[in-house]
Order: structure tokens, then C-alpha cells, then sequence
């Protein structure tokens, strides 16, 4: 009994100890694995970093690569440039010498003739806004809005003379209201002597309010064009007023209309058509409006079959 006893302890003791030790294994086992496992990480950690590294470096080298080659550019641009300006400087300098011969072309009597004849244009106007002016018409047509805002009067009238006598090789002219109604002139046309440009004056200052106005010289106009467009190759139009009182249509469609009834078959412009514009708001602000519209209205007539606009203060 006591024999057997012991057998039963000693075994006992014997399974203990290796249960023990393989404890002891396995816990070992797995600090050795967790240990290589941060060991693993670590070394990870740090090809991130390096790769990261290398990569910023790479960036800061293209950027410096990419500096120089914009620098490189603009330096380029800058001998272009330089390039560039010699040669205006080359066309300033021939310019110049252009500008002299025509200086000294100036002191040429006829060129005097012709000077003198614009400044009589200029002369009684305040200010001028607008030129250029060609003066190759043979026959003019003055259409004049004669209503009551067209002041003063005296002043407006005695354009017309200035007018006439501006032009070199001018054969015949006469004088209507906005409306298409003649004053004096027609077919025959007025030969613009002294006498007749004088007789023109006075019947403006006698008969102003004779046929009335509606402020639209867009009547006139399309009857200038439709009765002698066609039989005058050299036909010029004046239109001196300070509103437009048709409010009806849009002005681009009021040019439109004119521009067709005023190019033939050929597509040539029958009429040359200028306009001169009396700022009357000054003297009276509730024009402001009309005046504007008369301006961008004879702004595109003007420009549509190749004349000018002048503005006065």
C-alpha cells in the first residue's frame, strides 16, 4: 500500500514538471514572436521614412529643374522683347523723319488754302468730339431739326454757312427740316455762292417754325436717299440736331433700315451721311436723355456709310 502510494506521487510530480516547462515554452514562444513582430514594424517604419525622404527630395529637385527652365524662358522673352523695341525705335525714327517732310510740306501755299478752309469749320464750334470730315462731296443736303430745343439758333444757322464754304469742289446744296421739307433749294440745286448762302440763312431765321419739327430727321434722311441717292454719285448729307423723339423702335433697328435703303445692288453706299450734335442738356438738363439718344443713333449712321460726327457744347 505504502509501495503504491509513492508511485502515485512520484507521478504526480512528473506531470507537474512537464506541464511546467511546457508552460514555460510556450510563454517564451510567444515573447520571441511578439519581440521579431515589433523588430518587423520598426524596420518597416523606418523604409517609410527614407522613401518619404527620397520622395521630398525628388519634388525639390524637379522644382529647381522647373525654376531654371522658367528662368530660362524669361530671358528669352526679355531678348524678344529688347528685340522688339529696337526695332519701333527703327519705325519711330523713320516716322519722325515723315512727320518733318510733311511739316515742310505745310508751308506749301495750296496746303495753307486747305488748312484755312478746315479751321473755318472748327472756328465757331466750342468743342469737337468727333472729325474727319471728308471733303470730296459735290452735293450736300442739310436736314435741320428746327423744333424749339435747338438753341441758340443764330449759332446753329450760321454752321450751315461754315459748312458750305468748307468744302473745295461743292456744285450744289440745299436746305430741309427733319421732317423732308425743303427750306430753300431742291432740284435745281443752290450754287454756293455768297448770295445764296446768304438768302439760305435768312430764310432759316424767318421761317424756323414754318413746317413744324418731330425731332426725327429719319424722314429726311430715307428721302434724301430715295429721291437722289441714285442720280448723285458725290451726295453728302448734314444732319444737325439734339434728339430723336422716336422712341417707338430700337436704334439698331432704325440704322438697319437706313443701311439697306442706302447700298445698291453693288453693294455701295449711295448717301455719305454726317451728322453735327447741339449738347442742349447743358442749357437744359431734361434734354440729357434725348441727346443721348440722337448721339448713339448718329454714331451708327455715321460709321455705317463711311461719314463723321461732330459734337458741340
Amino acid at each position: 500500500m505504502s509501495k503504491q502510494r509513492k508511485i502515485s506521487e512520484l507521478f504526480s510530480m512528473s506531470f507537474l514538471d512537464i506541464m511546467a516547462c511546457g508552460f514555460g515554452a510556450l510563454v517564451l514562444i510567444l515573447l520571441i514572436s511578439e519581440f521579431q513582430e515589433s523588430e518587423v514594424k520598426e524596420v518597416e517604419n523606418n523604409a517609410n521614412i527614407f522613401l518619404e525622404a527620397q520622395e521630398e527630395k525628388a519634388k525639390k529637385i524637379i522644382k529647381v529643374e522647373s525654376l531654371d527652365k522658367l528662368m530660362s524662358l524669361n530671358i528669352e522673352d526679355l531678348i524678344a522683347v529688347r528685340e522688339r523695341l529696337d526695332v519701333l525705335k527703327m519705325e519711330l525714327e523713320k516716322k519722325s523723319s515723315i512727320s518733318a517732310k510733311l511739316n515742310d510740306l505745310a508751308s506749301d501755299t495750296d496746303f495753307q488754302i486747305s488748312k484755312q478752309r478746315l479751321k473755318s469749320l472748327s472756328a465757331p464750334m466750342e468743342q469737337k468730339e468727333a472729325s474727319g470730315i471728308k471733303l470730296d462731296s459735290r452735293y450736300l443736303v442739310f436736314i435741320i431739326d428746327t423744333s424749339g430745343s435747338m438753341e441758340p439758333w443764330a449759332k446753329i444757322v450760321q454752321e450751315i454757312d461754315s459748312l458750305i464754304q468748307t468744302f473745295p469742289d461743292l456744285e450744289g446744296y440745299m436746305v430741309m427740316n427733319d421732317n423732308g421739307r425743303i427750306f430753300h433749294g431742291g432740284d435745281p440745286w443752290l450754287n454756293p455762292t455768297k448770295i445764296n448762302r446768304s438768302a439760305s440763312i435768312g430764310i432759316l431765321r424767318a421761317n424756323r417754325a414754318k413746317y413744324g419739327s418731330l425731332s426725327n430727321p429719319i424722314d429726311g434722311l430715307k428721302k434724301v436717299i430715295r429721291v437722289w441717292g441714285d442720280k448723285y454719285k458725290d451726295l453728302g448729307v448734314f444732319i444737325m440736331g439734339d434728339d430723336i423723339l422716336d422712341q417707338t423702335r430700337r436704334i439698331e433697328t432704325i440704322s438697319q433700315e437706313v443701311l439697306k435703303l442706302n447700298t445698291d445692288s453693288s453693294g455701295k453706299t449711295k448717301v455719305r451721311v454726317n451728322a453735327v450734335g447741339f449738347l442742349t442738356s447743358r442749357a437744359n438738363p431734361s434734354q440729357q436723355q434725348g441727346n443721348k439718344n440722337y448721339l448713339m443713333l448718329m454714331r451708327e449712321l455715321t460709321e455705317q456709310s463711311g461719314g463723321a460726327m461732330v459734337v458741340v457744347n
